[in-house]
């Protein structure tokens, strides 16, 4: 049997708590950080391109400038969610209106404001209590990216 020295016996303890000491000083360096952080703010770090906030600033201007027309498309989403619920699920006469109104303008490669309030005033004047209720509040739901 091997005695082993002193000096040896405190150099292979230091050896082994050198070894052992980051794995157990890192967690406590992982909550000092805090959290979130970044330029991105907390969980982020996506920062946009200025492209990116160029094409949403002008996304922004023309949907301000043309406010009728997603009108419309609400509308039109709405429409998509009344079909799933029987109580604002649309008549057969209603269904033929719809479809005549949508076929007659969907040819069109663009719309005004001034059409697309007509367009959806032809698409609503049939619908019922409960189906108004409906498309009130989807248009009260906020939709997109904010």
């Amino acid at each position: 049997m091997q005695i082993i020295s002193t000096p040896q016996r405190v150099s292979r303890f230091v050896l082994a708590v050198a070894a052992v000491l980051p794995l157990l000083l890192s967690p406590m360096a992982a909550l000092a950080q805090g959290p979130g952080g970044g330029q991105g703010g907390p969980g982020g770090g996506f920062q946009m391109t200025p492209e990116m906030r160029a094409n949403m600033d002008k996304m922004r201007k023309f949907r301000e400038n043309n406010k009728q027309v997603f009108a419309l498309s609400q509308t039109l989403r709405a429409f998509d969610d009344m079909e799933t619920d029987p109580k604002t699920k649309f008549t057969p006469v209603q269904a033929k209106t719809i479809l005549a109104v949508v076929n007659k303008w969907k040819s069109k490669p663009s719309l005004t404001n001034e059409q697309a309030t007509q367009i959806n005033k032809e698409l609503t004047k049939s619908l019922s209590l409960p189906q108004i209720k409906k498309l009130a509040a989807a248009a009260n739901r906020r939709g997109g990216w904010g």
